[in-house]
């Protein structure tokens, strides 16, 4: 197995109530896998200095109040962060401004970030929004993004869940056995098994099964599901067995079935009681 796949966490936040909560379990995780955590703030509003005449008539810039006020929230962030970790790793942030997603993915490409973190509020199903697009980010910057519902943690982890369809899951499965190796946790592997492809995904659990078993210590079983929709197959069986973590390719693998008939399809990263970890296949 690969010694480090994580070493620097980016974790957008939004100074909301749920703020100081996201970056607790963020520290943890950051010293859990020895990595530097980077707190990232971004506004839509305009930053330009304003213009104003001093008394002796000379044009002077000064900085916007908001500005400031941000500047202050995120400087007080990293210090209770620092604190939390007993200064045992680098904590830094960023103030931009644009939109969340795209500022993120720069973040990614311009600092060298391997892992996304994703806090969400305490609220759950439809009431829980988000103002990021977890599935934009994995896929564009080739970087897994996890997903972290309010409640949940990511250390001292017992189950992680990768659902195996038609092909071989390499990239999950290496995070997986990571992730589940480190927190001494066990793996199921979900065969999800529509009509057509049968075999090919029966092969390809069976391979998965092997790959892990013979190449790290560690524990792995398999199941079997017919559902034709892997989001919901493995949202269903996480919330079912407590599931500290899934694993899923973006886009194709989070979409749940519309809900209603007139509403488009929603992501599981929305309705997961369980963190979800999105990565791009290879």
């Amino acid at each position: 197995m690969v010694e480090n796949l994580f070493n620097n966490i980016l974790l957008p936040v939004d100074l909301s109530a749920a703020t100081l909560c996201t970056v607790e379990k963020a520290v943890d995780m950051a010293k859990e896998y020895d990595c530097s955590l980077h707190l990232l703030h971004v506004s839509p509003t305009d930053w330009l200095p304003m213009s104003r005449m001093s008394a002796d008539g000379v044009i002077e810039e000064i900085e916007r109040p908001d500005r400031r006020k941000l500047m202050s929230q995120m400087i007080g962030l990293v210090e209770y962060a620092k604190e939390l970790s007993d200064s045992a790793i680098k904590i830094d942030y960023s103030l931009q401004r644009g939109k969340w997603d795209q500022q993120v993915i720069d973040m990614v490409n311009d600092r060298g970030i391997d892992l996304v973190l994703v806090g969400q509020n305490e609220e759950a199903g439809a009431r829980r929004t988000m103002s990021l697009n977890p599935d934009k980010i994995a896929a564009l910057t080739d970087v897994p993004v996890i997903t972290l519902p309010y409640r949940r943690r990511l250390t001292h982890l017992h189950s992680i869940l990768i659902p195996v369809t038609d092909f071989l899951p390499i990239r999950k499965l290496i995070y997986g056995a990571y992730i589940a190796s480190r927190n001494k946790a066990s793996l199921q592997l979900l065969g999800v098994v529509a009509d057509k492809g049968k075999d090919r995904t029966q092969y390809f659990l069976k391979k998965s099964y092997q790959l892990v078993h013979e190449s790290t210590p560690v524990y792995v079983h398999m199941a079997v599901t017919g559902a034709h929709n892997v989001a919901k197959a493995i949202r269903d069986l996480a919330k079912e067995e407590g599931t500290d973590l899934v694993v899923v390719n973006p886009t194709k693998q989070t979409k749940l079935a519309a809900l209603l008939l007139s509403s488009p399809s929603e992501t599981i990263q929305k309705y997961s009681a369980s963190p979800v970890l999105a990565v791009n296949p290879i």
